[in-house]
């Protein structure tokens, strides 16, 4: 029975997944004629295998096949002017993830919400030296790590960038945007006022990028959704990232960190974030050897987040691992991964997390077989 089960989904998700490879097939096949066409289009497939252990006062096991999927394309009508269109699969009510699950191995958490939306529609002009954009477009700041956004959010609004260049491998950039905050994957509540300026120099034969970026988030009235409910506060975040990159005989190697603190002040009207105004600081920190370029290469990365309570926005910080929440944590996150071709990944990963208030663990481990175009 459970084969026919299996049947079932994949035939329900089979035709996105046709038109993905089909423009796979198509982007391989015509890849000098399209560099010519004003229209280019990228996406991936991403099929996993979850297993996900929680242990607080129960506990409780979700063994899941599950599916992610994007689509993008950019429309060139002027010299320096595009469209931007994108869409992907995910769950409506959490803008946080791009997953959809397929089969319930354990039949413990059912399928949850299945949708394929947009998630990316806007203007952007772009030539030397700057950028802007209007709409709804992917995360264009940098860090180490998403613990303060995750990258899966597609913020609304505006954003100017300035970049001077001033060499092949360094230079400056100042960027800043006014942006309202998810509530869930197609809705939004509050504002986000974030700015940030970058440097990044040539140092002993490696690069060291630097960057320190200021999030204003002024709450909404309402939300629609349980994970948008965290954007009805306001959060002050200062973030500071560094990360230095260099090769070990042809082997490139990147460490960095990110360190992060909630400069807001609550008062006793928040009882929550009152009883917890001090737990307001985190970091994360992340390492990686090797590369994903051409078939037969790897990757191994290492993370370590320590996040508490009240030190990022848990509506836009990362999910590492939602059963424990999106904060109050520390979590050790391992990663291998496997170029079977130019364009296709097979990757292991390995997180274990327990919470900073609290007994909670969980530890998951994921299998990906992704294929991008």
């Amino acid at each position: 029975m459970i084969w026919r089960t299996i049947l079932g989904h994949v035939l329900r998700v089979f035709w996105f997944v046709a038109i993905l490879i089909s423009f796979a097939a198509l982007g391989e096949a015509e890849v000098e004629q399209q560099a010519k066409l004003p229209v280019t289009m990228t996406g991936s497939v991403n099929f996993r295998y979850e297993d996900l252990n929680t242990v607080s006062t129960v506990e409780r096991r979700q063994e899941r096949l599950r599916m992610i999927a994007r689509l993008d394309a950019q429309v060139r009508f002027m010299e320096n002017g595009n469209l931007l269109v994108g869409g992907r699969t995910g769950d409506k009510n959490n803008q946080q993830t791009s997953t959809i699950t397929l089969v319930d191995l354990n039949d413990t958490s059912g399928l949850g919400n299945r949708s394929v939306f947009l998630d990316t529609w806007a203007l952007r002009y772009a030539r030397s030296g700057g950028t802007l954009q209007l709409g709804r477009t992917p995360w264009p700041f940098w860090s180490v790590s998403e613990s303060v956004w995750d990258r899966d959010i597609h913020p609304a609004g505006a954003m100017g960038l300035i970049a001077p260049q001033q060499g092949p491998l360094s230079g400056y950039q100042l960027a800043a945007a006014l942006y309202r905050l998810p509530d869930g994957a197609v809705h939004f509540t509050g504002t986000l006022f974030t700015a940030q300026v970058m440097r990044q120099v040539r140092l002993n034969g490696g690069t060291l990028r630097t960057a320190l970026q200021w999030f204003a988030m002024n709450g909404g009235s309402e939300a629609r959704f349980p994970l948008g409910q965290p954007n009805l506060r306001d959060y002050s975040i200062g973030l500071f990232s560094v990360q230095y990159r260099w090769q070990v005989q042809s082997t490139p190697v990147a460490a960095g960190i990110d360190v992060f603190h909630n400069f807001e002040n609550y008062g006793p009207q928040d009882a929550f974030a009152y009883a917890h105004k001090d737990r307001d600081t985190g970091f994360a920190l992340g390492l990686s050897l090797g590369q994903n370029l051409s078939k037969g290469d790897w990757q191994l990365r290492y993370a370590f987040t320590y996040q508490e309570m009240l030190s990022v926005n848990p509506a836009t910080s990362d999910d590492l691992i939602s059963s424990l929440g999106l904060t109050n944590y520390r979590a050790h996150d391992f990663r291998l991964i496997y170029s079977l071709l130019r364009h296709t990944t097979l990757g292991l990963r390995f997180t274990t997390a327990e919470q900073l208030i609290g007994q909670a663990k969980a530890n998951r481990w994921r299998v990906d077989l992704v294929h991008r175009f």
